[in-house]
């Protein structure tokens, strides 16, 4: 494993918040998923990327009949002793799934994607692509993804963030003042540039439903400090419908 990367599984192992076993309550993406997890019929299987100690998937679990629930999480060591039963949870790369072609009907997928660094920004976007390929190689046509990501409308400032935060996590530099944590490092896209991943996929879809809004940011601190001004959330829905020769826009 490159030691970028073992630096964000140390950030998910080593932060208290992410030992509970609800994590980090967003009743904003379980309103948008749940309502698309109903419609879904009882034999679905879904999985979520990326999904801590599995919280989402419990919800799904307790307000549908779908059973059939999975989370492939790289910082498997910090959450397989909360995973609740019949959830399976699964250790592995968002960039290199370990399972077969269309298995899933859905997949969910929440602030991942800038959390996927690589040594640079362009690596880290490439490395936001591979994970967005691989969610829908592993989604069956029709199936859906279910996209909730923070992103910087700015995309200089995501570069300064991207740098700043690199390098003080190599110095081991901590200030929780200013929501800086020695493991956290964040490569944050633009609302157009996960757009145009989307359309990098090889893969037909169409985009259901998108929202992008601006976010809170807490501490305090943060507000006033302009490259976290323009911190927003967006939110999609994307149907897949069936593999393309060539790459096509959304």
């Amino acid at each position: 494993m490159p030691k970028i990367q073992k630096k964000v599984v140390e950030h998910f192992t080593k932060t208290n918040i992410y030992a509970k076993q609800w994590g980090v309550a967003d009743p904003e993406f379980y309103e948008f998923v749940l309502p698309i997890c109903k419609i879904l019929s009882p034999d679905s299987k879904i999985l979520e990327v990326g999904g801590g100690s599995g919280h989402m998937l419990d919800l799904i679990k307790s307000n549908t009949f779908i059973k059939d629930l999975y989370n492939i999480e790289i910082a498997y060591k910090a959450y397989k002793g909360q995973v609740k039963e019949n959830i399976g949870l699964i250790g592995g790369d968002a960039l290199n799934m370990p399972f077969k072609d269309e298995c899933f009907d859905c997949v969910l997928m929440k602030d991942v994607l800038h959390h996927l660094v690589g040594k640079t920004r362009k690596e880290s976007k490439n490395n936001a692509l591979k994970c967005i390929k691989e969610s829908f190689r592993v989604l069956k046509n029709e199936g859906y993804l279910i996209l909730l990501e923070e992103c910087n409308k700015s995309e200089i400032f995501s570069s300064i963030i991207f740098y700043v935060t690199l390098v003080l996590s190599f110095l081991g530099f901590s200030c929780k003042a200013l929501g800086l944590r020695k493991y956290v490092i964040v490569s944050f896209l633009t609302p157009n540039e996960i757009k145009t991943l989307l359309s990098m996929s090889a893969y037909k879809i169409r985009i259901i439903i998108e929202d992008t809004k601006k976010l809170e940011v807490n501490p305090k601190m943060l507000k006033l400090t302009l490259v976290m001004s323009t911190l927003y959330r967006q939110r999609l829905v994307i149907k897949k419908c069936t593999k393309a020769q060539q790459l096509e826009e959304v």
